[in-house]
């Protein structure tokens, strides 16, 4: 089936501290190994807001909703993390470089690193992150490149037809 660009947004389920709730068309959950470390970490470095925690049956909290901007929700799980933690996701944000200059301001916890900025050949500009479980990620963002900018119009234009 072929994408529908038409298809309607989420139907709105309300608000919850200031956060608009819809049913969220994808999201990613991780599982992590301190739910409430993980969720400051992403709030400090990165931005996120976080929405909602839900306590565990003992100390700490069992899961966080955080969400960077509109379907950019990431469900924190607690649980032992077993095999890699590898992901492949990447995240659209306005200035990839100044998030990573943010984040490099937040001391490091856990696994925790930020790599450098590069501008692709597709003219976005991508910085690798790793949160302290593990897992990596990369934020990009419109590069500023006019020649590969001016490169991928074209490409886009001549596979238009």
């Amino acid at each position: 089936m072929a994408f529908d660009a038409s298809r309607p947004e989420p139907i709105s389920l309300g608000e919850h501290n200031g956060y608009d709730i819809y049913a969220m068309p994808m999201f990613l959950t991780l599982t992590v190994s301190d739910v409430a470390v993980s969720a400051t970490w992403y709030e400090e470095a990165l931005g996120f807001g976080i929405m909602f925690t839900m306590p565990g049956d003992g100390p700490g909290l069992s899961m966080a909703h955080i969400r960077l901007g509109k379907y950019q929700d990431v469900l924190l799980v607690s649980g032992s993390i077993t095999g890699g933690r590898e992901t492949s996701a990447t995240l659209t944000v306005p200035d990839s470089a100044s998030i990573g200059d943010q984040a490099r301001a937040v001391p490091a916890v856990g696994k925790s690193s930020i790599g450098g900025s590069m501008q692709t050949p597709w003219n976005t500009v991508e910085t690798t992150i790793t949160d302290p479980d593990g897992y990596s990620f990369v934020l990009s963002s419109q590069g500023q490149d006019e020649e590969a900018g001016q490169a991928m119009g074209e490409l886009f234009e001549s596979d238009s037809g």
